[in-house]
């Protein structure tokens, strides 16, 4: 009697089962580059790399914010946080304001107040947007705007852009 050796050897991997594989790998890959591209663009018309909007915002600034909130927009030196009246706070890289989305700085400038977890809180004693009965144009409030965000290190400009995300804010920005 001869015994005769079988071979056992693994299945192969089939070239249907390597095109499967694939085709899950590009479905995944199209799934998740839909979903980035559906994230809303912040909506922002304050750009710091405008050098002429900026020019405004540091003229609007000076003519307009300095006597309260300091030179360099640096605050006042009374300036304390959480006290009653916050008058005068920085609005450069040391203080919060890079905290807020655009739209919440436009609102805050433009109607003197601030919501703030549901509650709205005056900030300034007048409202400086025109159609509130101010002086500032949208322009101006926007060019102001453009103008904190050159004091702001590159880390505060990309944590308030990602504010501004989270926020989606429900009224379109101002034309």
């Amino acid at each position: 009697m001869t015994t005769q050796a079988t071979q056992v050897t693994a299945p192969g991997h089939s070239r249907i089962g390597q095109w499967i594989g694939l085709g899950v790998i590009v479905l995944c890959v199209a799934i998740i580059g839909y979903i980035a591209s559906q994230r809303p663009a912040e909506i922002s018309l304050a750009d710091a790399e405008n050098h002429k909007q900026v020019e405004v915002g540091q003229l609007t600034y000076q003519q307009t914010c300095m006597a309260c909130h300091g030179v360099k927009l640096k605050g006042k030196p009374s300036w304390e946080v959480g006290s009653a009246k916050q008058a005068g706070i920085p609005l450069s890289a040391d203080g919060t304001t890079w905290h807020m989305s655009d739209r919440h700085l436009f609102d805050a400038i433009a109607t003197g107040t601030r919501v703030k977890g549901g509650k709205t809180d005056r900030i300034h004693d007048t409202a400086f947007g025109k159609a509130q009965g101010g002086r500032l144009t949208d322009a101006e409030i926007w060019a102001l705007i453009a103008y904190f965000k050159t004091t702001w290190t590159a880390r505060q400009i990309e944590s308030q852009k990602e504010t501004g995300l989270r926020e989606r804010p429900t009224a379109p920005a101002p034309k």
